[in-house]
């Protein structure tokens, strides 16, 4: 009888610490070119809607779709354009902010 309590016991404690620590992952504060990025686009809409495209689309694609995000009145100058830009289309550093 001890042992039919154990095994579902001890699944449920390890189930519930690999969520916690996916939790806890998920909830890190933005820093550096992630943060920024995410203040810019976030003014109009969720991260989750760039993440969703960041495969979708290469550095002359994103730039022409941060180009009209500015074009909204949005006041992203043409240097922060660039750095958006830059930072989207890389795959190594945007995973701090949309990761796999």
């Amino acid at each position: 009888m001890k042992r039919s309590i154990l095994l579902p016991a001890a699944v449920f404690i390890t189930a519930s610490v690999m969520m916690l620590s996916a939790n806890a992952e998920e909830n890190k504060p933005l820093t550096g070119k992630a943060a920024f990025v995410a203040s810019r686009c976030t003014v109009c809409h969720k991260i989750e809607r760039v993440c969703g495209q960041v495969d979708e689309k290469n550095a002359a694609q994103w730039a022409v779709t941060v180009k009209r995000m500015a074009s909204k009145g949005t006041g992203i100058s043409e240097p922060d354009q660039k750095q958006i830009v830059d930072f989207l289309s890389s795959p190594a550093e945007r995973t701090a902010l949309c990761p796999d």
